[in-house]
């Protein structure tokens, strides 16, 4: 099967806002529209805790697990496959910033070792339990240089 997918991960956050999708000049919803020009995969990112300490929310799809599970359930609906991405971050990562979440940042390496192990395996199984286990898992986003910095940082590829 060929995926074709679109990243949903800020479609919650666009709608709150008031952002509307149209297709021939009608408005609707999002996936059903993607659906029905053969979009058949959903991209979703996971933050571990994409809120400030004050329960603010970061911006760009604040994809905590319920989020993740609410953008599950909308693209199943719709038939599609489901690719997870796990950014072991509470924002953003990418070739420059590969930073851990707020709640993992002083903890030792057995110990960081340890809470993505078990984070990995608790948000698989609830996703696995809810009836949205993954078809596919991405490990980390943009990992060129490492991840979950300082212990996972690798050395700046050489240019090629």
């Amino acid at each position: 099967m060929f995926d074709l997918g679109m990243d949903f991960s800020s479609l919650e956050e666009t709608e709150a806002l008031g952002g509307t999708f149209r297709q021939n000049e009608r408005s609707g919803d999002l996936v059903e529209i993607l659906s029905q020009n053969g979009i058949n995969a959903a991209r979703i990112r996971l933050w571990v805790n994409p809120f400030s300490e004050e329960g603010e929310p970061y911006g760009a799809g604040n994809c905590d697990l319920a989020c993740v599970m609410r953008l599950a359930r909308r693209a199943r609906a719709k038939g599609m496959r489901f690719l997870l991405d796990v950014h072991y971050s509470d924002f953003w990562c990418d070739p420059s910033r590969q930073l851990p979440p707020k709640a993992w940042a002083k903890l030792e390496l057995d110990e960081l070792c340890q809470r993505v192990y078990e984070y990995t395996r608790a948000t698989l199984l609830c996703l696995k339990e809810a009836g949205l286990k993954p078809d596919m898992v991405q490990v980390g986003n943009e990992i060129t240089n490492g991840m979950l910095w300082p212990y996972g940082r690798l050395s700046d590829p050489e240019p090629g």
